[in-house]
């Protein structure tokens, strides 16, 4: 067995629960779960063909055909605390939070500034040239547990270690933006829109300028969006993803708001645009209002 060795900080406070919703706790389901997301984002790119990227995705995740995963994941040192939601009133907590910023009945958080590792064992047969990426992806532009597209549960991989990578976290914004341009030229697939969440030429990565806590970069992201969603027209709001009204069709987001630690008291407001086509009906997302909120954050990662 090959192993990969994967320690990340959590930079904003982390919504993830088991059977009790109302108790906090790591689950390493919830983590492979976000990994095959981003390996799938990446796949197309590498792969070109989505017939092709499924047959890979199951035959390295598994699936009832392929069978079981030759992904294994386990928890390994950590240092985690755990605060009870109190003082989440803030309107931009409530509105990037819904369903979980409330109290009623008590709930638990995984602390910003907790750290956790996780060891990565696959067969030596295994094709994992995109897993270290699928790793590092996850760590420079997502996070996990509730309302992750919205910044809570954001993620720094600050360190992947195994037999042949040794890769540490960038330590400041020209580093930063020249992993992202890395991943972005190296896996975007065609001028054609994605038919799924893939890069591709028409995901857009923008920044803001660094701030010195976790919380004041959220609430920068959680502010910027909410006034955008606001000035948008109705008939556009749908694109910042449904429902947006009670009875509408479900479609995630297709922005992902991302918090990422710098180093010290330095963290980085992230936000990307993967753009894919719109369900429902296949349309295409109407991308001025996004284009609007984008700008509104920061320049591009070019």
């Amino acid at each position: 067995m090959e192993k990969i060795e994967a320690k990340f900080r959590i930079v904003t406070p982390m919504f993830m629960s088991g059977a009790d919703q109302t108790k906090a706790e790591l689950r390493v389901p919830s983590i492979k779960g976000a990994l095959r997301f981003w390996w799938r984002a990446l796949a197309l790119g590498w792969y070109g063909d989505v017939n092709c990227v499924k047959k890979e995705e199951e035959s390295l995740f598994g699936s009832t055909e392929e069978g079981q995963s030759k992904v294994m994941i386990y928890k390994g040192d950590s240092n985690l605390e755990i605060e009870e939601v109190k003082n989440f009133r803030s309107q931009w907590k409530k509105y990037a939070g819904y369903g979980l910023t409330e109290n009623k009945p008590k709930k638990e958080f995984l602390s910003a500034g907790g750290t956790f590792t996780l060891e990565l064992l696959f067969r030596e047969d295994t094709e994992k040239m995109l897993l270290p990426t699928a790793f590092k992806t996850l760590g420079l532009l997502g996070g996990v547990g509730g309302r992750s597209r919205k910044g809570w549960g954001s993620l720094t991989l600050e360190k992947l270690e195994g037999d042949e990578i040794s890769w540490s976290a960038p330590r400041s914004i020209s580093e930063y933006k020249k992993e992202i341009s890395g991943i972005i030229s190296d896996y975007s697939s065609s001028k054609d829109i994605p038919p799924y969440t893939a890069f591709s030429k028409h995901t857009k990565i923008h920044v803001g300028d660094v701030k010195t806590s976790s919380e004041s970069a959220h609430k920068y992201l959680g502010k910027k969006y909410k006034e955008s969603i606001k000035q948008s027209d109705k008939k556009n709001r749908k694109y910042f993803g449904l429902p947006r009204k009670k009875g509408d069709s479900r479609r995630a987001s297709p922005l992902f708001l991302h918090v990422q630690h710098l180093g010290d008291k330095s963290y980085l407001p992230v936000v990307s645009f993967i753009n894919a086509k719109f369900e429902p009906g296949n349309e295409k997302i109407v991308t001025e209002p996004i284009q609007n909120f984008l700008k509104s954050v920061g320049g591009e990662i070019e």
